[in-house]
């Protein structure tokens, strides 16, 4: 069976402090997603080096989902998620909102 995830690339804009962005999603966003039980997988990776050419993003997030779990209505929707994400671009980015990063759904080519 193929697996879905969602796929989160960005670039937070007031990230100047590595230690300090990183501290953030260890303790904050890591458990806001985590505890929706919808939610397989979640983890966040830091792009190091670019190989060939460059990504416009400095981040980027995986999230696994369990079956039938839409992201609209079950992730979007979610109070703990919703109240982590509006802290989460207020924190971030220097212009709030969710046109600072590109939400990709994807399903998995099994076989």
């Amino acid at each position: 069976m193929s697996r879905r995830l969602i796929l989160l690339t960005y670039t937070p804009q007031r990230a100047d402090d590595a230690a300090a962005y990183d501290r953030w999603i260890r303790e904050r966003d890591y458990p806001a997603f985590r505890q929706h039980p919808g939610i397989l997988e979640y983890s966040c990776f830091r792009v190091t080096r670019s190989v060939q050419g460059r990504e416009w993003f400095s981040y980027f997030d995986l999230i696994f989902l369990a079956d039938g779990v839409d992201f609209h209505r079950d992730l979007r929707t979610d109070p703990t998620i919703r109240k982590h994400a509006e802290c989460y671009h207020q924190t971030w980015f220097e212009t709030p909102g969710p046109h600072n990063m590109t939400v990709s759904l994807a399903d998995e080519i099994w076989g």
